[in-house]
């Protein structure tokens, strides 16, 4: 369900997010494509996706449709004092990040990052499933930080099952 989720959320039209109706008139689009299977679109949670949509954060990204890049694939070089929040030093050696960052927004003069999470849980678990999280956004705004050359300004994990959006301190932003 979580892959479905994701490849759906790479692929919607960003106009045709407004409503749960919407949402699954672009699964039928999306299976028409043979992007989507019938199997991935009867599992999508279209409450869930239009409680995104339709928040603060929702509606601040598909309002800038020519600057979201979704499943962003990157690759970044980091010397190791630098992962472990030291200052970087003159290294010999260094470390090579792979990632895909689930949505980007990339505009001018900054930069957001939304993480969905697919996983269900007890609401208790909020903060400890952020916390965990975190250390892989504060690598992704890192990177892109790097990659982009402009600074993350808004950083967010959003958990579909509980339909919430949770601003990450990525420490740059």
């Amino acid at each position: 369900l979580g892959t479905a989720h994701h490849k759906f959320l790479q692929f919607i039209s960003l106009p045709r997010v407004s409503s749960v109706d919407h949402l699954r008139q672009e699964a039928i689009r999306l299976q028409h494509a043979h992007i989507l299977s019938s199997q991935e679109a009867a599992g999508l949670n279209f409450d869930a996706l239009a409680n995104f949509w339709i928040s603060e954060l929702g509606k601040k990204i598909s309002g800038q449709p020519d600057s979201v890049r979704r499943e962003l694939a990157f690759t970044a070089r980091f010397a190791p004092s630098e992962l472990a929040g030291k200052s970087p030093e003159m290294e010999p050696e260094f470390v090579v990040v792979q990632g895909v960052v689930d949505l980007a927004v990339v505009l001018p003069r900054e930069l957001w990052v939304v993480d969905f999470k697919t996983d269900t849980f007890a609401k208790t678990e909020l903060t400890a499933k952020v916390h965990a999280y975190e250390p892989q956004l504060i690598l992704y705004v890192r990177a892109l930080e790097r990659i982009f050359h402009r600074p993350v300004t808004g950083c967010w994990l959003h958990f579909l099952s509980h339909g919430t959006s949770v601003r990450v301190n990525s420490g740059q932003a």
